[in-house]
């Protein structure tokens, strides 16, 4: 393939001479490694220390701790400068911290230049395919927030459909019970879609104006509560009572904009109702529907620090909440998310 003699490849395989350096770039892609792996600089105990580099991080992240999660990874960065796997993780974080609140407008557009940095270095040196993937994902959202709508949508268009993603094959390649938790995996994938995609319908148009007004967005909001309803029949959420935690809070505060006493109250106790079975759920179990029965719940991850009892508690106190400050079931619901309001 490279109009290399039989005779050079045996000096390299008997270790009496080495390939030029110019040859690497051709070598890793032949053989779908990365240079680090030809030349065996990814030992064991090398992607062990990398691993666990990366659970730490992850740790800090999947919590809110962003900034600590940071400090772990360009930390390992600095001792493994050339590992895809830190650089992808660190463009999660840039991407994350491009969307906090705490930064200003130029911050944020330089987190969003380093996640775009260490996106295009990946797709130019990386040939580990899930790699790339994530790295693609990521870019996509960082030009969108940059305004570079093109290369976000030619990034978007070169990933697979979703009826060839990992989860759809695996639910048609298995059998027995591997193919029953790949099947579950499968839904439970495609109801966070469904469900989250509902509420995101309401998207601006070309006229500068959003598709829905307040009061069909709230409708849509309706329609996905009625939906994890209809899967988990028997109320046994799961994860998803931080969603309805969400979408509830999301009405309520709805419904205070229009000072309906009872609506409002209505919706704050749902949501109240499932962040504390959230804070509950954390502990482990499985899904008992009949679409998920014998699912493991899994694990989570938040962009917030606080819990949802905490996150509930702030938004309680917005001004659009005042006419209710003095109403007892206000006050009840507020003193049952108090002792459990704290940070993850």
């Amino acid at each position: 393939m490279l109009s290399i003699s039989s005779q050079a490849v045996s000096r390299w395989e008997t270790d009496s001479a080495m390939p030029d350096i110019s040859l690497l770039p051709s070598l890793c892609s032949i053989f779908n490694v990365s240079s680090d792996d030809l030349l065996g600089i990814n030992n064991s105990k090398q992607n062990e220390e990398i691993n666990e580099i990366r659970k730490k991080a992850n740790i800090k992240s999947s919590r809110g701790y962003i900034k600590e999660a940071r400090e772990i990874l360009e930390e390992g960065l600095r001792k493994f400068p050339t590992n895809y796997l830190l650089m992808r993780d660190l463009m999660y974080v840039a991407s994350d911290q491009s969307k906090d609140s705490i930064y200003s407008s130029d911050q944020k557009k330089i987190f969003r230049e380093e996640a775009i940095q260490l996106g295009e270095k990946i797709l130019t040196s990386c040939t580990q395919d899930t790699v790339r993937n994530c790295a693609i994902q990521v870019l996509c959202f960082a030009y969108r927030d940059m305004g570079d709508f093109e290369k976000a949508q030619d990034l978007a268009k070169k990933m697979p459909h979703m009826a060839v993603c990992q989860q759809s094959l695996m639910s048609r390649v298995t059998t027995g019970d591997e193919q029953l938790r790949a099947k579950q995996t499968e839904m439970h994938l495609y109801l966070q879609f469904l469900e989250t995609g509902i509420r995101g319908m309401n998207t601006k148009m070309d006229n500068g104006e959003w598709r829905y007004n307040s009061e069909e967005a709230s409708l849509l909001r309706d329609k996905s509560i009625a939906l994890l309803h209809t899967v988990f029949e028997d109320e046994n959420f799961g994860f998803y009572h931080t969603h309805l935690a969400d979408i509830h809070s999301a009405q309520a505060n709805y419904f205070a904009t229009l000072q309906s006493v009872e609506k409002t109250l209505y919706h704050l106790k749902k949501a109240s109702e499932h962040a504390i079975a959230f804070l509950e759920w954390e502990k482990g179990g499985e899904y008992t529907c009949l679409i998920f029965k014998g699912m493991s719940r899994g694990r989570f991850s938040t962009n917030t620090t606080h819990n949802d009892a905490l996150c509930l508690l702030n938004i309680m106190k917005s001004e659009n909440f005042v006419f209710l400050f003095d109403n007892e079931e206000f006050i009840h619901i507020k003193d049952k998310l108090e002792p459990l309001a704290s940070h993850w």
